[in-house]
């Protein structure tokens, strides 16, 4: 089990067993199959590598949260793991193109952050330089957008093809998108439904409630979009035996967060 130190809410876990047995089979699996090797020998799979050891931790923390009963802050997390496995995706199907865009996107943004300090009369570290030449194209490329140049559902059109049908991948992949990214987004950014669940009034004799601390709010849409996201990325660093073990993983586990439904859509 991966929990933290300390009390564990039981209702928490009661409420929601099978969905945190998923993910803990998940974090066994990718603590013992940690790669030691890129998935490729080229910057794109370094640039993988280094997607999936980030996302690792972000899966850890989500997890935590979840077993603590913060389901809001998981659920943030979650948003920045269905990010990562995205652009990791991404990157395998633009091995060429993905590390120029990403060098270029730094120097932007350093340059960018080098003039704001100097606007402050703050100390600018040593860098490389880059005239304002470059620094303009640059701007003009990438200008506010993500270093990838897609936005999210940009990003899930571009590789959708790397989700088969086949054991309801691509069709969790589109729900997952229209619906557990939709509503993590409005989770992360202030909105009516992240402040809407914090504080309410009661009643006329001005009584208050606060959601500051354990409840079992978003838990489950929490731990599906961190499933979900962290398999298709651990997917991109095991081959061979251990691609088939996680593979065999879903079969068992998805269960916890889908529902079949035939033809007709009946459950």
């Amino acid at each position: 089990m991966l929990a933290p130190n300390g009390e564990i809410p039981a209702e928490i876990v009661e409420a929601f067993r099978s969905q945190f047995v998923a993910c803990d089979a998940l974090y066994g699996f990718a603590r013992d199959h940690r790669p030691d090797h890129p998935p490729t020998p080229d910057a794109a799979g370094h640039l993988i590598l280094a997607t999936y050891a980030r996302g690792s931790k972000t899966y850890q923390g989500a997890l935590r949260l979840a077993y603590l009963g913060y389901g809001a802050q998981s659920f943030m997390l979650g948003r920045s793991l269905w990010e990562d496995m995205l652009v990791a995706h991404w990157i395998k199907l633009n091995p060429d193109v993905a590390p120029r865009q990403l060098d270029d996107h730094r120097r932007m943004t350093l340059a960018l952050y080098q003039g704001e300090l100097r606007r402050f009369g703050l100390d600018v570290p040593d860098a490389e330089p880059l005239d304002r030449t470059e620094r303009d194209r640059l701007k003009a490329e990438f200008g506010s957008r993500h270093w990838t140049k897609l936005s999210m559902d940009a990003l899930c059109n571009e590789v959708a093809t790397e989700f088969p049908e086949q054991e309801g991948h691509r069709r969790l992949l589109r729900q997952v998108d229209a619906l557990l990214h939709r509503h993590a987004n409005l989770i992360v950014h202030n909105s009516f439904l992240s402040i809407g669940g914090a504080f309410s009034s009661i009643g006329d004799d001005g009584g208050m409630t606060f959601d500051v601390g354990v409840s079992t709010r978003f838990i489950p849409s929490a731990l599906f979009i961190a499933f979900f996201s962290y398999i298709h990325l651990t997917s991109l660093v095991v081959h061979g035996e251990a691609a088939e073990a996680l593979a065999r993983l879903w079969h068992d586990h998805k269960g916890a967060f889908t529902v079949e439904r035939d033809a007709e859509g009946d459950a």
